[in-house]
């Protein structure tokens, strides 16, 4: 349920920033984002050592190559996850300069 509640969340809390940007709400996306990146790493971990069980239950003496092939082909979708990934990285380079962020709250020097 993890990643449900996180893009739900995602999503109420980015469409507020649409709709009245504040500080507030900058800081919150920005630390939903970065909550997004753990778990889709946990989520692709989770979806491949699930199809590594069924392949090894399947065919006890499979190995090397033919079971990570066969591992990320599997019923779970093993990379699936890594979506949350990339919508992590996207909505922080959203906040990045968010002008409602305030004067140079992302670390990076104007010139």
């Amino acid at each position: 349920w993890t990643p449900v509640v996180l893009l739900s969340v995602g999503f109420g809390v980015g469409i507020a920033l649409a709709v009245r940007p504040s500080s507030t709400l900058v800081a919150t996306f920005r630390a939903l984002m970065v909550l997004y990146l753990p778990a889709a790493a946990a989520g692709i971990y989770l979806h491949l050592k699930s199809n590594v069980e069924f392949e090894l239950e399947m065919r006890p003496s499979m190995e090397g190559l033919e079971l990570a092939r066969e591992s990320l082909q599997g019923a779970m979708p093993a990379l699936a996850p890594g979506t949350m990934a990339y919508l992590g990285l996207l909505g922080l380079i959203v906040c990045l300069r968010h002008p409602a962020a305030g004067p140079n709250t992302d670390g990076l020097t104007t010139h």
